[in-house]
């Protein structure tokens, strides 16, 4: 209980406005209904998959509400009184979002840099580990990093100064798109004040690359929704039709056709993308 204790006093550590940026980020909604506007509410159901409500088209009658989709999947209190409640709110906030507490408050606390948390389908080794493949899949992945600050137009001088990779297991990288400390960095853009310009020389290279590998991923890994259509047969049951595929995405040339590539590659050659999730500093100016 007692790792539950200090996790549940770092959370209510962590200023509430970065907790309520972070929640309207991630979709939670507080309901125009709640008058104390402390209640926070997610929507659930997969949007991917068919719904016989949300896409019967044709209504037969039916009421358009979908209470799969439409009613809240969770449910929390925030800001929290006590310890209880920060205990509960962390509970429903990690089960929702699929993260440990430790990760969660990683994310709220994140100062200086943007992440990106790719995990494999499979571990990229197994001991015993052929040293030979295994340097391989990290040079790729370090070239990955690389390419996508050119295919987001930033110069080598502005651009992975501060960033960098790890290997934190056989199944998950991180890309630490950092850009330190704008406010003592002599060299950063200045207004006519003197006072260093909100986007510096190192903060939107980093934010723009991060963006570039995210959109990139989707596109190379699209949903059911992005490359298909919901057609009828005749009996009355619903079907997805694919009419586009990934490839229909791919950048035509350049350097973000260079990080298709790469991308594509090393998910052939090593191993495939399961999911990722995107960490943004809140320091980080986002839109």
């Amino acid at each position: 209980m007692g790792g539950d204790e200090d996790q549940a006093k770092q959370f209510m550590a962590v200023p509430g406005r970065d907790v309520i940026a972070w929640l309207e980020r991630q979709g939670w909604t507080r309901p125009a209904d709640d008058n104390s506007g402390s209640v926070w509410t997610v929507r659930g159901g997969d949007q991917d998959k068919l719904c016989y409500m949300c896409d019967d088209f044709d209504g037969y009658g039916r009421d358009t509400y979908c209470a799969e989709h439409e009613d809240p999947g969770a449910a929390l209190v925030y800001p929290v009184r006590d310890r209880r409640g920060a205990e509960a709110t962390l509970r429903t906030i990690c089960a929702q979002e699929g993260m440990t507490a430790d990760e969660l408050l990683h994310v709220l606390t994140l100062r200086g840099c943007h992440e990106a948390h790719l995990y494999f389908a499979g571990s990229l080794f197994r001991f015993p580990a052929d040293i030979e493949n295994l340097w391989r899949a990290l040079a790729d992945l370090t070239e990955i990093m690389r390419v996508s600050y050119d295919a987001a137009g930033a110069e080598d001088a502005n651009g992975s100064a501060y960033s960098h990779a790890s290997l934190v297991a056989p199944d998950h990288v991180v890309f630490g798109y950092g850009y330190g400390d704008e406010e003592e960095d002599e060299e950063a853009p200045k207004d006519r004040n003197g006072a260093s310009e909100p986007e510096g020389r190192f903060r939107a290279p980093a934010r723009r690359a991060a963006e570039v590998l995210q959109t990139t991923l989707s596109l190379l890994h699209p949903s059911p929704r992005a490359t298909s259509v919901v057609r009828r047969y005749a009996t009355g049951e619903l079907t997805m039709v694919e009419v586009v595929g990934p490839e229909d995405f791919m950048p035509a040339a350049g350097p973000e056709r260079e990080l298709w590539d790469m991308l594509d590659n090393f998910r052939h050659e090593h191993a495939s993308f399961k999911h990722w999730r995107f960490d943004w500093g809140l320091d980080g100016r986002q839109g």
